[in-house]
Formats: C-alpha cells, structure tokens, sequence
C-alpha cells in the first residue's frame, strides 16, 4: 500500500512538471518562393546579432523582432538567387573555417573548436552560422565577380585627397 502512495506520487509530481516545461512555439511567419521564415529563425537570429552587435542588446524588443525579420528576408533572398546559380551553397570545410574565425576574431575565437564551444554555449547551432556565413561569402563573391569591372580607381586622385 505505502508503495502505491509513492508510485501515485511520484507520477502526480512527474505530470505537474511537464506542464510547466519551457517550450518554443514554433510558427511560420513568412513564405518567399518556397523559403519559409519561423519564429524560432527568428529567435535565433536576434541571438547572433546581439553577439556581433553589442548595442543590439540595448534595442527595444519589438525593434529587434522587426530587424531580425528583415535580416531574414534578405539572407533568403539572397539564398534563392545564389541558389539559381549554384548547385551548392555550402562553403568547403578549410574556406569555412578561415572566414568564420576571420568573421568572429574580435570574440577572441582562434580555431573552430572554440568557435562551436562558444555558440553551443549561446544555443545556436554551428550550422546556422555555417549557412549564413556561406550565403553572405556566396554572395559578396557574386556581387564583386558582378561589379568590380565597373569600378575606376584614380590613384593620383586618392593621393591627392590623402595629402590634403
């Protein structure tokens, strides 16, 4: 009998903490083609640019759902286009790592190693940042290959300015 108590109870103390887990809901905010924007993308997003946007942390909420969304929206078009001239999207290993610990040089990150340690420790998955670094590289690449032909340097004229 005294073990049925303790059974009862233990399963009764069980139930009550499940209602109170933490949970995030996760809802579709927005669709481009067939690229779609949740909250919990979202979230994610606010977590990485208040890392590499120290004042980002001292924005009103709203304003920071409202930026992370726009930041969204461009990384996912800028996806969608890459992704009619390139078959992968994914940086090469090597390529990754130097332009991750170049990006994130100023956290004192030196090695991937300490680059996956500190963004498990902000609860952001290394293939997030994997996927977003690859767009932007991608596309920095693709803007430049695009551009730079246009683009007329005076050196005289820089000198002239410098000088004065």
């Amino acid at each position: 009998m005294q073990f049925n108590k303790i059974i009862f109870l233990l399963i009764f103390f069980l139930i009550l903490n499940f209602n109170k887990a933490l949970s995030k809901e996760n809802k579709i905010l927005l669709k481009l083609n067939n690229e779609i924007i949740t909250t919990v993308d979202i979230l994610n997003e606010i977590k990485f640019l208040s890392i590499i946007n120290s004042q980002f942390k001292n924005i009103d909420k709203n304003k920071k759902i409202e930026i992370a969304k726009n930041s969204l929206i461009k990384q996912k078009i800028k996806f969608i286009e890459l992704s009619k001239l390139r078959q992968n999207i994914e940086l090469e290993d090597n390529v990754f790592e130097e332009v991750a610990i170049n990006y994130f040089r100023n956290l004192k990150i030196n090695n991937i190693e300490n680059l996956e340690i500190f963004f498990e420790k902000e609860n952001l998955n290394i293939e997030f940042i994997r996927k977003k670094i690859s767009i932007n590289t991608y596309w920095n690449q693709l803007i430049y290959n695009k551009f730079s032909k246009n683009v007329k340097i005076n050196k005289a004229e820089i000198e002239k300015a410098l000088k004065n």
